[in-house]
């Protein structure tokens, strides 16, 4: 298995420092650390982002080469005179401390740029400092680039290799890459250094758990629910306890914020972009075992697209559910009514159930209590089963039902659909109201706070990027909300959900429970101005509201909405603390304080006092003063 270290890179102090959260100056001199990876200990290789060396090449190179990012290997690239590279290992094996290395090639990981190209076109980029434009047409003032995903193969003196850790089976693992099927839904385990320069005892090798979000259609590059900090490149990425690829630098928006995404470039992509290396100087680093090893994990395609998430559980009389079914069942949809973009969840052939802000505009929050006017003509949409070209449809939509007030639900039919929907299964079990049989009962244990969840659509990244199906993100139930009547209401989640994730799936190992509908937001503090998405924070509508349409569903009669209706009027017609949960408002708190219940007895005691008539001894002196008068009651100062 590839073992995990930190690598620090030391050179002149240098005014750019390329945007970097942090990086260390003492005596003139400039320390930037990544993680990195060490594929073989007998030929002393470590594997690591590229970032940590960039600012310490050599810029005097040919001014053909120093006009654009380097698309071609450097083998023994040049460092500035007093760079230096040192390598520290953990605790196991015989601990050998920092050791000394050197640069011995570097390399742009080309297919991962390419698979990149429709991020990198909506503003996405991964480091640490957007590249200007202009950079492919006049020299730079800064040291060359390798682009985003370049690479380093660095090399530890010989002297040094016998106290390095046990690499026995990390050629293994490159060679039976084959045998790895990475699917999203995946677990996922990152091991990096994230801030490791500033103090390694705190953050050398750090674990994160997460799944794997999604994978380019050419498996080129992978995103990974889970955090992407600075220094987190070149970490190794495990998935069901094998190693598949290393942590590519922090992945940012157009505002250069980070996101709960970490991008992998897999090993095969990585050995892919070094068998580009001139096949000499490849084998006199490499060693012959290792390079067999990079040939070998070169040639496999190891990697699917498909979903995998956890086996469902039984699900009495109705049987199971296959959740294989998710990949064409979470729908990407546009609307050219609110030219927006949602997710969408099939439930027929020719029927999918999302938010009605898809189609009006506005969210549930964003109601101010009047009523949503239902659309009573078609209107266009695109839908995209897995964002694959062959599955993309231009339908006419018709509204055929959404509630108009907290909800935010909506049924839309579409017509010319090319090929049909696969409907994803329904997990709860229940009846139809009204059909004689038992009441709506949620399956025992669906709503249980603290189990996991995973939350199935198409947040953040828009319709634009090639992505080929819907993004997984992993969390747990974090709250079960229930209203006056012991009803659950609203579920929230701890799984990133993002804008576009609205209509989309909300699962346990169950299966579906809830339709993701929202956020939780916050002023942007950062910016002064506009919303920050809080993703962790999300609250989705449960299965058993919406339940009832199954109804309509197997009848396709118009009058069964309106049973359904009914059945959303009730709900509506709650209160004024159930329509603040609905609308996630600011509730009264009735918290008792003893400092405002003694202001409040002082006042009513002084009150008391100010108001009483003053009729002195008895009956003569009321007599003499003429007729009672109350005095003025004055306001406390409490």
């Amino acid at each position: 298995m590839p073992f995990p270290c930190l690598v620090m890179a030391f050179g002149p102090d240098q005014p750019v420092q390329y945007g970097r959260e942090f990086f260390r100056q003492e005596e003139g001199r400039l320390g930037l650390s990544a993680s990195g990876v060490l594929l073989d200990r007998e030929a002393g290789v470590v594997l690591t982002s590229a970032k940590v060396l960039e600012p310490f090449l050599e810029s005097r190179l040919p001014h053909a080469v120093r006009r654009a990012r380097l698309s071609n290997a450097l083998v023994d690239p040049q460092l500035l005179e007093t760079a230096e590279i040192f390598v520290l290992f953990g605790p196991e094996g015989d601990e050998p401390g920092w050791v000394p290395a050197h640069a011995a090639a570097c390399f742009p990981c080309e297919a991962s740029e390419k698979a990149f190209a429709s991020f990198a076109s909506r503003g996405w980029y991964c480091g640490y400092r957007k590249l200007p434009a202009s950079w492919s047409q006049t020299p730079p003032t800064g040291p060359p680039s390798f682009g985003d995903f370049g690479l380093v193969l660095l090399q530890i003196p010989e002297r040094y290799r016998s106290f390095l850790p046990d690499t026995a089976r990390s050629l293994d693992a490159l060679h039976n890459l084959d045998r790895v099927v990475l699917r999203c839904g995946s677990s996922a385990e990152v091991v990096s250094s994230p801030f490791g320069g500033i103090n390694p005892d705190l953050f050398l090798n750090t674990h994160t758990q997460g799944v794997v979000a999604n994978i380019t259609a050419d498996r080129s590059l992978v995103l990974i629910d889970a955090r992407g900090l600075a220094g987190s490149e070149g970490g190794l990425v495990n998935s069901d306890g094998c190693a598949v690829g290393i942590v590519a630098p922090p992945l940012r928006n157009v505002d250069g914020e980070l996101v709960a995404f970490t991008a992998c470039l897999p090993f095969a992509a990585v050995a892919r972009a070094a068998i580009n290396i001139p096949t000499d100087p490849l084998r006199c680093i490499l060693g012959a075992a290792l390079y067999s090893a990079v040939r070998a994990a070169a040639l496999p395609e190891c990697i699917s697209s498909r979903m995998s998430l956890p086996p469902p559980g039984p699900m009495g009389p109705r049987g199971t559910v296959d959740l294989g079914a998710l990949g064409t069942s979470v729908l990407l949809v546009t609307s050219d009514k609110s030219h927006s973009w949602a997710s969408a969840i099939a439930v027929a052939p020719d029927l999918l159930l999302t938010c009605a802000h898809l189609v009006h505009g506005r969210s549930w929050i964003e109601m101010d209590g009047s009523p949503v006017q239902r659309h009573d003509g078609t209107f266009r949409c695109r839908v995209v089963q897995g964002r694959r070209p062959h599955l993309i449809s231009n339908v006419m939509a018709r509204e055929i039902y959404s509630t108009n007030h907290t909800m935010d639900l909506a049924l839309l039919e579409c017509k010319g659909v090319d090929p049909p929907f696969q409907v994803l299964p329904w997990v709860l079990e229940h009846d139809v109201p009204g059909s004689g049989g038992p009441p709506l009962v949620v399956e025992s244990g669906a709503y249980d706070e603290g189990q996991q969840v995973w939350a199935v659509g198409f947040g953040l990244f828009s319709p634009e990027v090639a992505l080929p199906s819907a993004t997984v993100t992993k969390g747990t139930l974090a709250k079960a909300i229930r209203n006056r009547m012991s009803d659950v209401c609203i579920l929230q989640s701890s799984a990133a959900v993002y804008q576009g994730n609205s209509g989309g799936a909300l699962l346990t190992e169950k299966g579906l429970v809830g339709l993701v509908t929202t956020n939780a937001k916050e002023l942007n503090t950062v910016s002064g101005h506009g919303v920050r998405v809080l993703p962790h924070v999300n609250f989705a509508l449960p299965t058993s509201y919406f339940a009832p349409l199954l109804r309509y569903l197997r009848s396709r009669d118009p009058s069964d909405l309106d049973v359904f209706d009914d059945h959303v009027k009730a709900l509506q017609a709650a209160g004024d603390a159930d329509r603040a949960l609905w609308r996630l408002e600011t509730a009264p708190l009735a918290v008792p304080s003893w400092v405002q219940d003694r202001t409040a007895r002082a006042r009513r005691r002084f009150e008391e006092l100010v108001g009483e008539p003053d009729v002195g001894d008895g009956p003569a002196a009321a007599a003499a003063s003429g007729p009672l008068v109350a005095r003025p009651k004055f306001r406390s100062r409490f």
